[in-house]
C-alpha cells in the first residue's frame, strides 16, 4: 500500500468513521459516562472484526472527538 494522504478527505481505508463526543452541560455526567460506554462497547463487539475482515481494504480509518 503507497502512504497516507495528507488530506484527510483522499484516505485508502474503506470506512471512515468520526465520532463526536457530547461534552456539553447538556448531558450530566452519567449520560456522558453512558455515552462513552455505549462507544467503547461497540468496538470490543464481535461484529466489528467482522465487518472489517469482509471489507475489501480490510481496513478503518477512526477519529474521536470531545
Amino acid at each position: 500500500m503507497g502512504p497516507k494522504s495528507a488530506n484527510p478527505l483522499f484516505t485508502s481505508e474503506a470506512v471512515a468513521l468520526v465520532i463526536a463526543f457530547d461534552i456539553s452541560y447538556s448531558m450530566d455526567q452519567d449520560e456522558q459516562e453512558l455515552q462513552n460506554e455505549g462507544y467503547a462497547e461497540a468496538f470490543h463487539s464481535p461484529l466489528a472484526p467482522d465487518a472489517l475482515r469482509k471489507g475489501i481494504l480490510r481496513s478503518i480509518a477512526i477519529k474521536y472527538m470531545e
